[in-house]
């Protein structure tokens, strides 16, 4: 009978398809830096209660939690996805405007589609269509809409200090498949240090550059671990600056940011060390230099002031275990195709989940290669097949993970 009600959910579904991309319409066409996703979050809450969710609140942080109480499991299940995006960068590089929630050639277009409020809409709708419907999951089901993913996810922090589920459907975008982890993330600040002096006294000043590149050109060289799963570690050098302004001036110090994708087998404390060790040996004669771990001071747009380290860990699940398994057996007979196990290439709040002892899968609409740029949209197939995907996930009753 499970397997016939996971079967019939596109056909079930299809009257709120078109209501659910006019509502992702909605909120592509509503920005929401991390900060500012009031006016988003009164969206996702009025939308919730439109489609008769049981119980909708907004935490202290500011993000938004719908509950569809389930059948007679003490447990449950959450379905997560954050509201905040990135800079839209030069708006002329854009197709469209960013955030004019274009539908062109079958595809919604603009700063968000993909990351992530084509699956914020779907995750909404799929719980509220199963409400609606007078489908019944076996647990609770928790919508969590969330804050500050993108700098620091103190929104799904704050949402698992009430929120307690046996596992977590991160909506991160996925093609529609079923990803299983990602590696974490090591962010941090170098800044080096020489002797600043006008740009035709050379003799005098002591230019910080040229340690800079001996230092940019040895990340090449680091050592990096492999993951079975997961693949190798890596990093990137990506934000520069000096302490000056005039182009006609030796700089004293340069600054720049270092992104770690890291692996299991390796610390941030390794990797601290030795990215210290190959600046101190990049140090050319009357510089300096400092490694440090970057945090994140931010503050939500109901007020909760916060500090974050940009670290988080790297997240795997058993392919062959039961969460994984079902998840992908159920996404099958709904989807009525085969779909792949994949990891992400990019960090989650996922993360966050694991660090409080929550299992998790992904599975969300859009291709990731699309995120953060200024060609990013999501197909509108695409946006119905997520809404399939994530009501069988909320729904199959063999997703539930047994006490240990």
């Amino acid at each position: 009978m499970q397997d016939e009600t996971l079967a019939t959910l596109p056909q079930r579904f299809q009257p709120y398809y078109d209501d659910m991309i006019a509502f992702a319409q909605k909120l592509v066409q509503t920005p929401s830096y991390a900060g500012e996703e009031a006016a988003v979050a009164a969206l996702v809450k009025a939308e919730m209660i439109k489609l008769h969710y049981d119980e909708v609140w907004s935490d202290r942080a500011g993000s938004i939690v719908g509950l569809i109480r389930g059948g007679t499991s003490r447990q449950a299940m959450m379905i997560n996805a954050h509201m905040d995006h990135v800079s839209v960068g030069d708006e002329n590089d854009w197709p469209y405007p960013p955030f004019s929630g274009t539908i062109a050639d079958d595809s919604l277009w603009g700063r968000g589609t993909v990351d992530l409020k084509g699956s914020v809409a779907t995750m909404v709708y799929a719980a509220g269509a199963l409400r609606r419907e007078g489908v019944l999951p076996p647990w609770d089901v928790y919508v969590a809409a969330v804050v500050f993913e993108e700098t620091g996810g103190v929104g799904t922090q704050v949402v698992l200090e009430r929120v307690h589920p046996e596992f977590c459907v991160i909506g991160e975008a996925t093609g529609n498949e079923l990803a299983l982890g990602h590696r974490g993330v090591v962010g941090m600040d170098v800044e080096i240090r020489g002797k600043a002096a006008h740009a035709s006294m050379v003799d005098v000043g002591v230019n910080p550059h040229y340690t800079a590149a001996r230092f940019i050109l040895g990340l090449r060289h680091l050592k990096h671990d492999v993951d079975p799963m997961l693949g190798a570690s890596t990093v990137a050098p990506t934000l520069y600056v000096t302490d000056q302004t005039s182009s006609n001036v030796i700089p004293g110090a340069v600054r720049m940011y270092l992104d770690w994708r890291s692996v299991p087998q390796e610390t941030p404390e390794a990797i601290l060390a030795q990215v210290q060790t190959l600046l101190q040996a990049s140090l050319e004669p009357g510089t300096s230099g400092s490694v440090r771990p970057r945090q994140f001071e931010n503050r939500t747009y109901t007020g909760l002031q916060f500090i974050t380290p940009i670290g988080k860990a790297a997240v795997k699940t058993d392919p062959s275990g039961t969460l994984a398994k079902r998840s992908l057996r159920a996404l099958r007979i709904a989807l009525g195709r085969e779909v792949k196990q994949i990891v992400w290439r990019f960090c989650t709040d996922g993360a966050i989940c694991a660090e409080a002892g929550v299992p998790i899968v992904g599975f969300g609409p859009g291709d990731e290669t699309l995120a953060h740029t200024s060609s990013e949209h999501v197909g509108l197939a695409d946006l119905r097949e997520a809404m399939v995907g994530h009501g069988a996930l909320a729904l199959s009753p063999g997703l539930v993970v047994a006490p240990s």
